[in-house]
């Protein structure tokens, strides 16, 4: 997530580095993600299961870098409406982020598992696999940002720096509710797949 902080005190030159750093890497994303999509659309002959799981990791993909694109041309225009791209505009792009992310991290897994079948078992997985895979990588993520949201811990902290990292994407034990024992089940889960999956 890039929701940086307008009040802390960040060199200009680290500050103009990250966005001129996070502008190409997410265009590079979003060009490689549609340049995948554009070769399965057009090439019947390679749409095996394999092809299938990466197109929708893709998919998954050009979500996390749209999200981090959004948010940095966003940050250059906070002035006109500043509550809103502090508040509503951060959590809401933290949401998306993280949530692609762990779709991103689930898809990989899940393409990981069949290439380690189909060569080491000489096993050739179906249609059920490819199904079984997507439904859990695309809802079990929103359940866990679902919580999440609903315990305001998407977002950025007002002492957080300006930057990405994993941490800058969920805000852990600050929401205005008591946290439960499925608060901190969701904050495990963010702390732990958000190291492994929010690269910015």
């Amino acid at each position: 997530m890039f929701c940086p902080n307008s009040t802390a005190a960040v060199d200009q030159v680290e500050e103009s580095n990250v966005l001129v750093t996070s502008v190409v890497s997410c265009i590079l994303s979003i060009i490689g993600a549609v340049i995948i999509l554009l070769t399965y659309y057009c090439m019947e002959s390679i749409r095996n299961t394999t092809r299938k799981l990466v197109t929708v990791l893709s998919v998954a993909d050009f979500i996390t870098s749209a999200g981090f694109l959004s948010a940095t041309v966003a940050q250059q225009y906070t002035s006109v409406n500043k509550p809103f791209f502090d508040t509503i505009y951060c959590e809401l792009q933290s949401a998306v982020t993280t949530y692609s992310s762990m779709v991103s991290f689930f898809l990989t897994v899940a393409i990981a598992g069949y290439l380690f079948f189909a060569i080491t078992r000489n096993a050739v997985v179906g249609k059920g696999f490819y199904l079984a895979s997507n439904i859990v990588s695309w809802i079990f993520p929103g359940i866990i940002i679902g919580v999440a949201l609903q315990y305001k811990m998407l977002g950025r902290a007002t002492s957080d720096p300006i930057g990405t990292g994993p941490g800058a994407g969920y805000v852990v034990m600050t929401g205005t509710k008591q946290p439960k024992t499925v608060h901190c089940f969701t904050c495990y889960l963010l702390e732990n797949f958000g190291k492994s999956v929010v690269t910015f």
